[in-house]
């Protein structure tokens, strides 16, 4: 199987690697697509907290289909798509070992692509939102509002009927979060 691994900050190359087993509770994905976000720029520059460092594969989040179960994993979720939150990167490949609890079931008509950009981005956006019991009339102020996160909150409290107020680092963001 092929997988993409660190080599340096600006550098990924792709190499062979043997294919993951799924242990107890865990699940092998055939990946179809893998999210990239700022916890990816960060691990390859060094700047994540744990993530191994070169030689090591990056990547939090996949969406693809169950090939196979370990023990005591129903067999059930074979042949499902799923967005998978993975716990100690490994992504960006081919085959990922996840854990079954950490499995979201993927929307029927809903590409890969789109389901991998909304993946972490838009649980933590709306994790914030439901928090904060944001609804029609209320108003929202969302700081950071041009990157991943900041985006989604905007549309989920738009599409909430919320008052947004947005605060980014530029015109052009500005104008993007208009539109």
């Amino acid at each position: 199987m092929l997988t993409a691994v660190v080599t340096s900050p600006e550098e990924l190359a792709v190499v062979q690697a043997p294919e993951p087993v799924p242990g107890p509770g865990q699940v092998l994905i055939d990946v179809d697509a893998v999210g990239v976000g700022y916890v990816d720029l960060m691990s390859r520059r060094g700047e994540y907290f744990n993530f191994p460092g070169a030689g090591a594969t990056p990547g939090i989040e996949v969406v693809g289909r169950v090939a196979t179960t370990g023990p005591g994993t129903p067999e059930t979720l074979v042949g499902q798509r799923f967005l998978a939150l993975l716990t100690t990167f490994g992504g960006y490949a081919e085959k990922v070992v996840a854990n079954a609890d950490r499995l979201l079931l993927a929307p029927d008509g809903l590409s890969g692509d789109d389901v991998a950009a909304l993946g972490l981005n838009a649980l933590v956006a709306e994790s914030a939102l439901h928090r904060a019991e944001v609804t029609a009339g209320d108003r929202v102020l969302i700081l950071g509002a041009g990157g991943g996160i900041g985006v989604l909150a905007t549309q989920i409290a738009h599409a909430r009927q919320a008052e947004v107020t947005v605060v980014t680092s530029s015109a052009d963001r500005g104008d993007r979060l208009r539109a």
